[in-house]
Formats: structure tokens, C-alpha cells, sequence
């Protein structure tokens, strides 16, 4: 019987303390990103999945920001599961052997991940972001190192925000009102995770000639400190 709670214990151990990289794509219309854009994504990704995939159990979750955004099928999971190796390596030679076999199988995971990214979804006329709010909580409760990238303009269109900023003060109220809601909605305890990072990265082109752009930090970043107590947010440009 202890022998049982061992393995639950260390099985469930090691589910908290792996590595998830939630990487939401924007598939709304008003986003077209150019092949360079494109580029500069996958960069982004390579560099991020080459920190954060070190050990068996380390996943990626794709989801997609649409109109079905909260949906529960909105989610693909890529599990980390590299060839184990029942004997360690004594010799140095065995041992680079072994570093250079597993830094393949990670590249040929993060492959995969990029492939698993760029299938065909269809465009959507809206932009749920804020639905995906609830499913990075549920993360949350599940692991303790939780990254998430969002590729998006990052311009809430839906019933519940069709995102207008017209200063910082009302980019703030804003978006306390809308984490207020979510928090309600979905019954979400208030919990602090200050672990929890999160990056932006937009098109540089749409963000020159849009007056709501100028606002989004602050809409953002009130709505993420309202609802995971976190400052960890960045926005970059692609």
C-alpha cells in the first residue's frame, strides 16, 4: 500500500513540477501575419521550447484565439517523451553522446510542435482572448511553471468586450470590470500565482496606426494582475 501511495505521490510530483508552455495562435480575421512575421514566430518558439523542454513530461499546449476559444476541444497537448535511458553513462564520451541524443529528440519535439501550429484553422470573425482566461487557471492549479505566449493583435472582440481604449484610465477600469466578470462567470478563487509569465507578441504593422493600441498594456495588464495576481507580463513586436 505505501508502495502504491509512493507512486501516485511521485507520479503526481512530477506532473506539477513539469515545464507548460501554453501558446495561443490568433486566428481572427483582422489578423494576417507576413511570411517574415511568420518567421519571427517560429524563432520565437524554437528559443522558448529549447529553455523550457529539458525532461520527460514537459508539454506544449496549442489553443487558438476565435470565436470557440473556451471550448474544451480547443486544446492540443504535446507531451515531451524522450527515449529513456535505463543505464547512465560513466564515460564522458557516453555522457556527451547522451546530451547530444536528447538535444535530437528535442529538436525533432519542437518540430513537431511548430507543424502542430501551423495546421489550417479556419478564420474566425471574432476574437474570444479573454475566454482563454479560465483554461490558463486550470492550468495553474495543475503546474507550478506555467509560461504563455500569446501571437495576437490581442484586441478582445466578443460579447463580452469589442476592445475600444480611448486613454489609460479607461484602458484600467476596463479591464478590472472584464477580469471581475471572468472571475465571476467562472467562479475562479483568488489566488495568487506571481510565477506565471506571460508574453505579447503583436504585429508591428497594425500597431502603428490604431489609437486602442496605444492602451492595450494597460488594459492587459490590469486584467492579469486582477485575476492571477501576476506582473509578469511583456508586449513585444513582431
Amino acid at each position: 500500500m505505501k508502495k502504491a501511495i509512493f507512486i501516485i505521490t511521485f507520479f503526481w510530483g512530477a506532473i506539477f513540477y513539469a515545464q507548460t508552455t501554453i501558446i495561443y495562435k490568433d486566428q481572427s480575421g483582422s489578423v494576417r501575419p507576413s511570411l517574415i512575421q511568420i518567421k519571427k514566430e517560429q524563432t520565437i518558439i524554437k528559443k522558448t521550447l529549447l529553455e523550457r523542454i529539458n525532461q520527460a513530461g514537459d508539454q506544449v499546449i496549442i489553443s487558438y484565439l476565435y470565436k470557440n476559444t473556451g471550448n474544451i476541444s480547443n486544446a492540443k497537448v504535446l507531451v515531451f517523451e524522450p527515449t529513456e535511458n535505463t543505464i547512465a553513462p560513466a564515460s564522458t564520451a557516453g555522457k556527451a553522446r547522451e546530451k547530444t541524443r536528447l538535444m535530437r529528440e528535442k529538436f525533432l519535439f519542437i518540430s513537431k510542435v511548430l507543424r502542430a501550429l501551423n495546421q489550417d484553422v479556419p478564420k474566425s470573425n471574432e476574437t474570444h482572448i479573454l475566454a482563454s482566461l479560465p483554461k490558463i487557471y486550470d492550468q495553474l492549479l495543475l503546474h507550478a511553471d506555467i509560461r504563455v505566449i500569446y501571437l495576437s493583435d490581442m484586441l478582445e472582440y466578443s460579447p463580452i468586450r469589442k476592445l475600444f481604449l480611448r486613454s489609460k484610465s479607461d484602458a484600467e477600469q476596463k479591464g478590472r470590470r472584464d477580469a471581475q466578470r471572468i472571475i465571476q462567470d467562472f467562479n475562479l478563487s483568488k489566488r495568487a500565482f506571481s510565477q506565471l509569465k506571460i508574453d505579447c507578441y503583436l504585429p508591428v504593422g497594425m500597431m502603428n496606426h490604431h489609437t486602442t493600441f496605444s492602451y492595450l498594456s494597460y488594459y492587459w495588464e490590469t486584467v492579469f494582475k486582477t485575476v492571477f495576481a501576476t506582473d509578469n507580463l511583456k508586449f513585444h513586436g513582431l
